[in-house]
């Protein structure tokens, strides 16, 4: 992540947004996603929302999509794991 004045504040914005999200009564939701793990490789998921519905992924490197309808809410979550990568994706 480069940390230029521009990809802070972009940062900063993320958080605002998710912060609204909770306040519009996520919190329940957010807890689920906290719990989920990757259904192929099993790492716990980190997560951020998405401000377009269409779908969540996992981001540990397997290639596993799901619908958010699932989820019933406006909005939907992206499910990043190991930010490098390196989780191979077949056990």
């Amino acid at each position: 992540m480069i940390n230029t004045p521009e990809a802070i504040e972009a940062a900063d914005a993320e958080f605002e947004r998710m912060d609204a999200l909770l306040i519009d009564g996520t919190m329940e939701q957010l807890r689920e996603l906290e719990s989920w793990r990757c259904p192929r490789c099993g790492k716990p998921m980190g997560f951020r929302y998405s401000q377009s519905c269409g779908s969540f992924s996992y981001g540990c490197g397997c290639t596993l999509t799901r619908s958010c309808k699932m989820f019933e809410r406006p909005a939907c979550a992206e499910l990043f794991g190991d930010e490098y990568g390196d989780i191979p994706m077949e056990r």
